[in-house]
């Protein structure tokens, strides 16, 4: 399972001592993943989810219970924050990081998807009206290195959200590009200017991996790519 598998080849980055940031965009089928506050996913409330056709994970991040699948652009960059500048050229800290992510989806969302009133709130993530998350952020930093990250939808089939009470924020809804934007935008249609956005706000060339749902895979992108 992609969310999974992931962390394994993060872990492998890390090791191999690589500094030149890595995307890594993991294809995945439906799953439910839950992060390390998470203290009230049941069995109960895990077996049902899995009948609802989905997998259910935990795994060590930041953040509650979220959903991944199809029509969601899920990356997870692998960057060393002891190589890693803002834009203006100071040292990046965790939380400052996730603020550079959340911000460079809300410019690339209000600018080339024209989608108004997208920012940031109090709750973690990219909102709409304040009231409609668009992007989930959970990420885990280890010696400086990130792992886990983001997950943007598309067009993502927004029934699966009506199952959970997402990231545990209670009455609050989640959106998609396609439905706040009244177009199809696909994943293969963002994956291009997520990598601009990135590169542009870290000043940095960004190498992007698409990756499928083995570990094994997973891994060996990373040691196939050579531009470091």
């Amino acid at each position: 399972m992609a969310a999974r598998s992931s962390v394994n080849a993060c872990k492998a980055f890390q090791n191999h001592g690589r500094k030149l940031p890595l995307l890594l965009c993991i294809r995945t089928s439906p799953v439910y993943t839950v992060g390390l506050r998470e203290h009230v996913s049941s069995a109960e409330e895990e077996q049902r989810l899995i009948q609802s056709g989905a997998e259910f994970h935990r795994v060590k991040r930041g953040g509650l219970i979220t959903f991944h699948g199809p029509g969601q652009i899920v990356v997870y960059p692998v960057f060393n924050l002891h190589f890693l500048n803002d834009p203006n050229g100071a040292t990046v800290g965790v939380r400052r990081y996730v603020n550079l992510v959340e911000d460079l989806l809300v410019d690339l969302l209000s600018t080339r998807y024209q989608i108004r009133n997208v920012g940031r709130t109090q709750d973690t993530g990219v909102w709409v009206d304040n009231q409609r998350k668009i992007a989930a952020i959970g990420i885990q930093v280890r010696s400086g290195v990130t792992s886990h990250g983001f997950a943007l939808n598309c067009n993502t089939d927004l029934s699966w959200f009506e199952k959970i009470v997402p990231c545990g924020i209670q009455g609050k809804a989640t959106t998609s590009i396609s439905k706040e934007s009244g177009k199809d935008v696909s994943v293969e249609d963002v994956l291009s200017p997520v990598c601009e956005a990135f590169e542009k706000t870290f000043g940095l060339t960004v190498q992007l991996n698409r990756c499928d749902q083995s570990a094994n895979s997973i891994t060996e992108k990373i040691f196939q790519t050579r531009n470091y």
